[in-house]
């Protein structure tokens, strides 16, 4: 499913037969390892995404997991329900197999009992502030009847097309440099709808993502893209520039699955740079907001003009 008018196009990713080919860690499709979650970063709650800068960065230990396994960045300890994970594998399949394909009727997914129950488990998992409306995740999870009650009201909110999110709480965090970080925090019933929303999505733009792209993504992590960096360097590619795009995320709304959007906003820049058609072929690595593009002597200067055009 690619963004209308997004100027970019992946390589054909399909087998002879029609059927899609690679999926799996390739491209951190969807797995059938019931010891992975779907999730990744997406995942986190607004506080934890805060810090996210500081904690990747702090990433590259002995105890991290070897490239061709790509255990992911996200706590994986809550599993996927099969269904639900047959319901990802199809979108995924169809998402890449047809690039040109747009889907239509996914809302009804959004209803289901057993993906708002996935999804709130997500969410309790994640923990977190309340947002505007002070509810907590303590006051719902109090008894299992109040739990039932409460998902049943949010299923039928969704089911009769009344459900409204409720503004945003904004909180500010400090940051090192003496600065404040601006949060936006969600109530938990639009945490839960957003998490949902995200579980059916997630798999349909994963088709699309770039490999070279790092950052929230299921089975790929920080690891993972250093030794996509030492493989560039190693191939002569000693033109560096290491680029941070400014505020990044502060600017990106932090209540509308911002880890999603982020690399949806910048998947057709990896595209492009990636498949810019320029001698010798720089190649940019990118992890969230940190990218580091790299090229053979004499090629990052014809590399930056082809993007400008």
């Amino acid at each position: 499913m690619k963004p209308e008018g997004s100027g970019f196009k992946p390589p054909a990713q399909t087998g002879s037969s029609g059927e899609a080919a690679g999926v799996g860690s390739e491209v951190g499709g969807v797995h059938s390892n019931d010891e992975t979650s779907w999730l990744d970063l997406w995942a986190m709650n607004p506080e934890t995404r805060a810090y996210l800068k500081a904690v990747r960065r702090n990433a590259a230990c002995p105890q991290a997991s070897p490239r061709s396994e790509g255990a992911g960045d996200g706590s994986q300890e809550i599993a996927t329900p099969e269904k639900l994970r047959k319901l990802q594998r199809a979108l995924y399949r169809k998402a890449r197999a047809e690039p040109a394909h747009r889907f239509w009727s996914l809302y009804s997914e959004l209803t289901r009992r057993d993906l708002l129950e996935h999804a709130f488990e997500l969410v309790v998992r994640n923990g977190g502030a309340p947002g505007v409306d002070g509810q907590t995740i303590g006051s719902i999870t109090a008894t299992p009847e109040r739990r039932e009650s409460w998902l049943n009201e949010l299923q039928r909110e969704l089911q009769d097309k009344t459900y409204r999110p409720s503004p945003v709480r904004r909180v500010y965090i400090p940051k090192s440099n003496g600065g404040q970080r601006p949060l936006g925090i969600p109530t938990v019933k639009d945490r839960v709808a957003q998490m949902a929303a995200l579980l059916v999505l997630a798999p349909i733009f994963e088709a699309d993502f770039h490999p070279h792209s790092y950052g929230f993504r299921p089975q790929r992590n920080a690891h993972q893209a250093l030794a996509a960096i030492v493989e560039a360097l190693r191939s002569g590619r000693l033109e560096v520039v290491d680029a941070d795009l400014s505020k990044y995320f502060d600017t990106i709304p932090h209540d509308r699955i911002s880890p999603l959007l982020a690399n949806l906003y910048l998947n057709a820049l990896d595209w492009a740079v990636n498949d810019a058609g320029v001698r010798g072929q720089p190649v940019l690595v990118r992890y969230a907001d940190d990218c580091a593009p790299r090229a053979r002597a004499g090629v990052m200067n014809s590399a930056r003009a082809q993007l400008q055009n």
